[in-house]
């Protein structure tokens, strides 16, 4: 399985994108901007190696800047 694309909403972009680059050493895209429709993201991409457990799953488990408990599994 690989994950294709995930979605975050949040209300700092800025330090949502920091704290996602620290952890899991994601590499980010320049800034989009709609000034429009008055939306900003970044695209990050995660290195081809995740950490994978000791029973052949990638996990992780922890809170992100906005108080979201983030969990995955593959």
């Amino acid at each position: 399985m690989r994950i294709e694309h995930v979605t975050i909403w949040c209300k700092d972009l800025e330090r949502m994108k920091h704290f996602y680059a620290h952890v899991f050493k994601a590499k980010s895209n320049d800034r989009y901007e709609n000034s429009t429709k008055g939306f900003r993201s970044y695209f990050l991409t995660l290195p081809d190696c995740p950490r994978w457990t000791g029973d052949g799953y990638y996990e992780c488990v922890m809170l992100d800047p906005e108080w979201n408990r983030e969990e995955i599994v593959v």
